[in-house]
């Protein structure tokens, strides 16, 4: 007994001492935020001067560029005359030197700031609101052609015509997409354009109204760096991908993918298997979801529970089918998984340090027992060869002895 509570008090201090280290780890895990500044910014923009339809002004060669201002607007569409036709669409590029970030690190956050001037929206266009997508400008200058040196998908919120300040910082707010277009070894490029009309292609509407709309801003040439745009970046020292749920971490399923339920910088992605909250989205409803995509656990990656199961009972009466499905548990994922391992590496602990000083006792008994029966022997040796002596000598006492008269 004694031995197996010396087992368990070293089982336990070990234990401690894991749970140290995991609190060590957590509080090693640092945030921080950067901020860059333009290396480019600029517009891009194709003008018809006799108007053309939407498409074809959208997907058409840029014709105009204009890097220089430092105040004017930066997104717009203007229709040629009362319609049907436009006269010229308006995208906004701008190019950051990333390079500065960490290797190692995962971006939690990231905002991309316009500092707004003024706005006009002649009332006709009913839908202006202004988007982030990606850019592929490669190189700290614009020119006519990269009015094209576009990507449709959007990477950020939405921001409404309404909500747009003239008189301090917009914000756009990246998404999963946004936040991997990050590069932390070069440049990061995005363009900021309409989003129901350009990025999506909906043609404006065109009525008697006046349907053009802008918005106005400062670039990066205005004097000074208060007014210009900017990237903030905010990122952790957690490792996103290593299956261990890190402070700064909203998920982490052991990968860095996105549209999988865990995006690749660990926030949750709703509406999709894999995010570990089971949702109904249309007109499927998720059985389990157990934060990952992996198809040979209990929770399959299209979040079916293939540990469900039914039972044939056959009855007197027939057959009675009786249907028993087993509830999915999402209990030992992420850090309850890191805990059980744990948990049960001390426990095996316990059972080898028991056994092995069970051994050792047993071990050291039979070196006593040995060493008893080495110091019988010798006893009994001993004894035997002064009774043997004590004969002898008895022996010929008796045979010296004189005979009497």
């Amino acid at each position: 007994m004694k031995i197996l509570i010396q087992g368990f008090i070293v089982g336990f201090c070990g234990l401690g001492l894991m749970l140290m280290m995991l609190i060590i780890n957590v509080v090693d895990v640092q945030a921080a935020t950067m901020t860059f500044y333009p290396s480019v910014d600029g517009l891009t923009y194709r003008v018809k001067s006799g108007g053309e339809d939407w498409a074809s002004l959208r997907s058409g060669a840029g014709t105009n560029v204009d890097s220089s201002f430092s105040n004017d607007e930066i997104v717009s569409e203007t229709p040629y005359g009362s319609g049907p036709n436009f006269y010229v669409l308006k995208r906004w590029h701008v190019r950051f030197d990333t390079s500065a970030l960490p290797d190692e690190i995962t971006i939690t956050n990231a905002y991309l700031k316009v500092r707004g001037s003024s706005k006009y929206n002649g009332g006709g266009a009913s839908t202006c609101n202004y988007v982030v997508t990606k850019s592929t400008i490669t190189a700290n200058s614009l020119s006519s052609t990269d009015y094209q040196s576009k990507e449709d998908t959007k990477l950020s919120n939405v921001l409404t015509y309404a909500n747009y300040s003239t008189s301090g910082y917009n914000t756009w707010t990246l998404n999963s997409d946004g936040k991997s277009s990050i590069s932390k070894t070069g440049y990061s490029a995005f363009t900021l354009r309409l989003s129901t009309y350009d990025v999506d292609g909906t043609t404006p509407d065109i009525g008697t109204a006046d349907t053009s709309c802008r918005i106005d801003a400062y670039n990066s040439e205005y004097t000074g760096t208060s007014y210009d745009p900017y990237l903030e970046v905010e990122y952790s020292t957690a490792v996103c991908g290593n299956s261990i749920l890190e402070s700064g971490e909203a998920c982490n399923d052991g990968n860095t993918n996105n549209h999988d339920g865990c995006s690749s910088s660990c926030t949750i992605e709703y509406g999709v298997c894999g995010n570990g909250i089971e949702e109904s989205f249309g007109t499927s409803t998720e059985e389990c979801d157990d934060g990952n995509l992996i198809n040979t656990d209990s929770c399959s990656n299209d979040c079916k529970d293939v540990r469900s199961y039914f039972v044939n009972v056959a009855g007197v009466m027939g057959g009675i089918d009786t249907g028993i499905k087993t509830i999915s548990s999402n209990m030992f994922d992420g850090i309850w998984q890191n805990l059980l391992m744990w948990f049960s590496l001390v426990v095996f602990a316990i059972i080898m340090f028991t056994i092995f000083k069970i051994l050792a006792k047993e071990k050291n008994r039979k070196v006593q027992r040995s060493l008893e029966r080495n110091v019988l022997r010798h006893d009994v040796e001993t004894w035997y060869k002064r009774h043997q002596k004590a004969k002898r000598k008895a022996l010929k006492n008796i045979q010296i002895k004189p005979e009497l008269d």
